[in-house]
């Protein structure tokens, strides 16, 4: 995720700015997101720093014995401080569990209770799996590896093309959503536009019919809504930013709040 924030250009990331853009330009910040945003700009350009590494070099660790433990705090510290300054539903908490892995098994084991006795009944002896029950585990293990490894050149090249053989495993394994390429905020958004919905019952004045989470209101502070993830108001942040035509769900929800759908009007 830090490699396609260079690969894909954006001046921001490269020279250091990306965060004087984000707390405020962010799906759904939280109050600590407006405080962040009034940080220096010097510390704001550090942070950008601690990212691209974390992103980009630290999980190289990961694979190396004994230094992978020293990867845990600055991603435990990366995830923590966006779980603190944005609302992004469960997926900090997702990677915090995958952080889990990190943690020397020695903590762990002070988690457990205590064994209790044991018998002298002799342990069972089990037999591999029989090539016809393996074969098909490993087709499909090929095949998933095949697609992992195409998202992954698709996300280093950043969306340039990849061989037709991996290709095809990517197709073949898309309905079954087990794989996907990774690359949040490639690109900063550097301004913050908004849509805003009006109502009347006269036509001459106008009510805006404001959503629980997303910012509007800009005397009311922003709210926490994280592990949960208001699904209208983070789509509105990406309709803003489209056409009409990327977001045709807009005009049923409009639709809906002329009818006065109790179930539409809930959201508000």
């Amino acid at each position: 995720s830090g490699w396609v924030k260079l690969a894909a250009g954006d001046p921001t990331w490269r020279n250091l700015t990306a965060l004087h853009h984000h707390f405020e330009t962010q799906p759904l910040p939280t109050v600590l997101g407006y405080y962040a945003h009034a940080l220096p700009g010097v510390i704001k350009k550090a942070l950008v720093v601690f990212t691209l590494i974390t992103e980009t070099l630290l999980p190289m660790f990961i694979l190396v014995p004994r230094w992978h433990r020293l990867v845990l705090w600055p991603m435990l510290g990366l995830q923590l401080g966006i779980l603190l300054t944005g609302n992004y539903g469960y997926f900090n908490l997702e990677v915090l569990v995958l952080l889990l892995l990190l943690v020397p098994p020695s903590w762990l084991s002070r988690l457990r209770p205590t064994p209790g006795p044991t018998t002298d009944e002799p342990s069972q002896i089990t037999t591999p799996p029989s090539l016809l029950w393996s074969l098909p585990r490993v087709m499909l293990a090929a095949v998933l590896f095949c697609a992992s490894l195409g998202h992954l050149l698709w996300t280093v090249r950043f969306r340039t093309s990849v061989p037709p053989v991996i290709h095809q495993a990517m197709q073949l394994t898309a309905p079954l959503q087990a794989v996907s390429h990774y690359g949040p905020f490639a690109s900063m958004t550097t301004t913050r536009p908004e849509l805003v919905i009006e109502g009347s019952q006269d036509g001459n004045n106008w009510t805006e019919y404001s959503l629980r989470y997303k910012p509007g209101d800009v005397l009311r502070r922003p709210r926490w809504s994280a592990p949960h993830q208001p699904r209208l108001d983070w789509q509105f942040w990406f309709a803003a930013l489209g056409k009409p035509s990327d977001s045709p769900w807009l005009e049923v929800l409009l639709l809906r709040l002329l009818e006065g759908s109790p179930d539409v009007l809930w959201l508000f």
